[in-house]
């Protein structure tokens, strides 16, 4: 079996754009790098009827690290 290694944690530039089609000209700073952003999209793209844009993809990983984070703090 060979592990995947993700590139979560790759640096992202900030002068590397990322495409938003709800912004036409225009690009928005990436926070994630385009792994994460592919995985994302992977994963919950079959639950959308629209296509997800990269911007929906950050809002989705943001909701579920901070929905990860409250489970830590009520484990605590």
């Amino acid at each position: 079996m060979v592990k995947r290694k993700r590139g979560w944690r790759r640096r992202v530039s900030s002068n590397e754009p990322i495409h938003n089609p709800h912004v036409s000209g225009q690009s928005v700073k990436p926070r994630f790098s385009e792994e994460l952003m592919h995985e994302t999209r992977e994963v919950w793209q079959p639950y959308y009827p629209e296509p997800l844009s990269d911007e929906d993809c950050c809002e989705i990983v943001e909701n579920m690290a901070t929905f990860a984070r409250l489970l830590l703090h009520m484990e605590r």
